[in-house]
């Protein structure tokens, strides 16, 4: 999406867990200022996918802003 519309820039405000075992659980998004659904929807795909540190006795618990910005 980005390399068709270069001009393409706003956030995208993720919701999830992550459990000791590092793999991200009920990834939502909270918001979004993004005009390409595709784009939002394979962001959250692959967040859901990533493996992160494994973090033992801690559940964490938030929201992840991303932020795109316009290569122009």
């Amino acid at each position: 999406a980005l390399r068709s519309n270069p001009d393409l820039s706003g956030e995208l405000i993720l919701h999830f867990s992550l459990p000791p075992d590092g793999n991200p659980l009920n990834v939502k998004v909270v918001s979004t200022t993004l005009s390409d659904p595709e784009l939002v929807r394979k962001v959250s795909l692959k967040v859901s996918q990533l493996k992160w540190p494994e973090m033992e006795n801690v559940y964490w618990v938030g929201t992840y802003p991303i932020s795109f910005i316009s290569q122009k």
